[in-house]
């Protein structure tokens, strides 16, 4: 049985709970997905599993919050906790918009996000430091796109080193911020 069975209704909504109140949304727990909230249905769903698509065991070991993660379980546990903030935060800090096509929507959705965890950030510090942690592990572990014929990654945080030409900073990307 995997870790997100035997905890899924009580944590879940603990991390989902902390930020948007009884706001009346859906959360759970879907394999294969991806993470996501849809603002028009008002469900929040978490994919458990996204470390694993990224590396898996070999992004471990890993120092989240000041401490060593050596078990894949445990990343998973990490990243949803930090992505189920993420979707959160979209509930409390972003309007639902309408987008022209795929690179449109990708833009949008990588400018919103960058915006929205910031907000998210400030509004509730633990929210921050799981979206540095996640940041530095996507920026450490996972090797970025630089062609078309690369697997895109889903870091916001790349999108000033990446999208924009900007030359490579000497502190890991969720520190960075359009415009300073």
């Amino acid at each position: 049985m995997h870790w997100w069975h035997w905890r899924r209704a009580h944590v879940l909504e603990t991390w989902v709970r902390s930020l948007i109140g009884a706001r009346p949304y859906h959360v759970a727990y879907k394999t294969g997905s991806g993470s996501y909230v849809n603002l028009r249905t008002k469900e929040i769903t978490i994919d458990p599993t996204m470390a694993d698509g990224w590396g898996g065991d070999s992004l471990l070991p890993f120092v989240w919050r000041g401490r060593t993660v050596r078990t894949l379980a445990a990343l998973q546990y990490r990243i949803s906790r930090a992505m189920a903030r993420h979707e959160a935060g979209h509930v409390l800090f972003t309007d639902d918009y309408s987008v022209a096509g795929e690179l449109h929507a990708w833009l949008t959705n990588a400018l919103e996000d960058g915006r929205m965890e910031r907000l998210t950030g400030r509004y509730y510090l633990p929210a921050r430091a799981d979206f540095d942690a996640l940041g530095t592990l996507l920026w450490q572990k996972k090797p970025p796109r630089l062609h078309d014929d690369q697997p895109a990654g889903p870091a916001a945080e790349r999108l000033p080193v990446l999208a924009l030409g900007l030359p490579a900073p000497d502190r890991h990307p969720a520190s960075l911020a359009l415009g300073q």
